[in-house]
């Protein structure tokens, strides 16, 4: 529950499952079961993926940086959300985001699947910095990616409800 809230989720963790730190032949896992009522735009049926914060620099551009911007060390972080809709719903599906640049590689992707919506979002850290001469391509790479403007809703949609209406039962989320 602790890890759950400090990565800024409101709701209720519960079936943690994390691989043994120590096994550095496997990449690091950690999956748990989530719950929380309402969330996003919910009197719309508009929900948000719950996924887990993304730790690259973000940039003011009106104080462009003097030295290499750290992306850390070369890694991959892999981030799944299943969310199970209720019977009788569906979503809209967001556009699915790619981005590539010498650096860093960004993919997120959404789909349905026997009633559970799926969002998937791979960031691979290439390079450990970027130069400070590259950071407007830098800076692309975090608007193009969707860091700055944040999650995009899903929207639920059902044949018979609409907005303002009492809403469906509430969706689960791993």
């Amino acid at each position: 529950q602790k890890f759950s809230q400090n990565l800024g989720f409101a709701g209720t963790a519960n079936h943690a499952d994390i691989s043994k730190p120590d096994a550095t032949q496997d990449p690091f896992r950690i999956t748990f079961d989530y719950k929380r009522e309402k969330t996003g735009d919910w009197a719309n049926y508009r929900i948000l993926p719950q996924f887990p914060p993304v730790y690259l620099p973000v940039l003011d551009e009106s104080n462009p940086p003097q030295v290499p911007i750290e992306l850390g060390p070369k890694h991959v972080e892999n981030a799944t959300t299943a969310l199970k809709l209720p019977v009788g719903w569906s979503a809209t599906l967001p556009e699915a985001v790619h981005v590539r640049t010498p650096f860093a590689i960004f993919d997120k992707t959404y789909r349905l699947d026997k009633g559970t919506l799926y969002a998937d979002r791979k960031i691979e850290v290439v390079q450990e910095k970027v130069p400070a001469t590259q950071w407007k391509t830098y800076q692309k790479f975090v608007d193009d990616a969707g860091f700055k403007d944040g999650e995009p809703y899903v929207q639920l949609t059902s044949a018979t409800k609409k907005a303002g209406d009492a809403g469906p039962p509430l969706p689960s989320v791993n």
